[in-house]
């Protein structure tokens, strides 16, 4: 089943289920992203 086999996000979302340790760092950096985006475009 590789409905999403196109979305990055919906691989990521499946691995942190599958492999928690080792996509920690890919949520980590995607949460930092959409920090960073939205601090750059709403400063404090």
């Amino acid at each position: 089943m590789n409905r999403h086999a196109d979305d990055p996000t919906a691989d990521a979302v499946g691995a942190s289920a599958i492999e928690p340790p080792s996509s920690n760092d890919a949520v980590n950096a995607m949460a930092e992203a959409l920090y960073l985006a939205c601090t750059r475009s709403h400063p404090p």
